[in-house]
């Protein structure tokens, strides 16, 4: 029996690519400096073949952080020298350059991060059009699930209220027989201005 080799999901050209080609870490990123602004701010130092911020799931806002991948490795370690503690819109940038080996996977694989932003009154109507959509049998499902979980936890209550019973009362207690509890008189309003008036 002849034993074919695996197939191996990701290109071997494109993995052979991604190793030769160099990529820096980007972070304190401004407001304002995106992929667009990013791509045609770097192309000063060479070619650049990718560019990812990372975004937010829920809002799609920036994270502060992203990477940038250059043709060369070389060039990318002067980018990553030249922009580390560059100041630009009163933020200090941090850049490093990223070997191969500490790169995350799939970095520039797949969906690219969304550079749309969600508002929170969108994903609010979202939630809306979400609930709406529930139909009465799924509704009767949640709800009964509901009820069992909470009498569930009402039995458990029960129970560990009766295990927890108290044993003594504060007069049967011998060691508290001693303490006097003082509770100070409240002044009267006429009493203070008598006072404030003698004096």
């Amino acid at each position: 029996m002849v034993k074919l080799p695996l197939k191996s999901k990701e290109n071997p050209k494109k993995a052979i690519n991604a190793q030769s080609r160099g990529v820096i870490y980007i972070g304190h990123i401004p407001h304002g400096f995106y992929e667009n602004e990013m791509k045609s701010y770097f192309k000063q130092f060479g070619v650049v073949t990718n560019v990812k911020v990372c975004r937010s799931r829920k809002n799609g806002n920036s994270k502060g952080y992203g990477y940038i991948e250059f043709l060369h490795p070389d060039v990318a370690k002067v980018a990553a020298e030249t922009m580390n503690n560059y100041l630009m819109f009163k933020k200090r940038i941090v850049a490093e350059y990223v070997p191969f080996e500490k790169r995350p996977k799939g970095l520039f694989k797949g969906k690219s991060s969304t550079p749309t932003h969600f508002s929170s009154k969108l994903r609010r109507d979202k939630q809306i059009a979400a609930n709406i959509e529930v139909d009465t049998n799924k509704h009767l499902a949640r709800s009964k699930s509901r009820l069992s979980r909470l009498s569930k936890k009402m039995q458990k209550l029960a129970k560990d209220s009766k295990d927890d019973e108290i044993t003594h009362t504060y007069e049967a207690d011998p060691f508290d027989s001693d303490i006097e509890i003082k509770i100070p008189l409240k002044k009267s309003r006429k009493s203070v201005k008598l006072s404030v008036s003698k004096s």
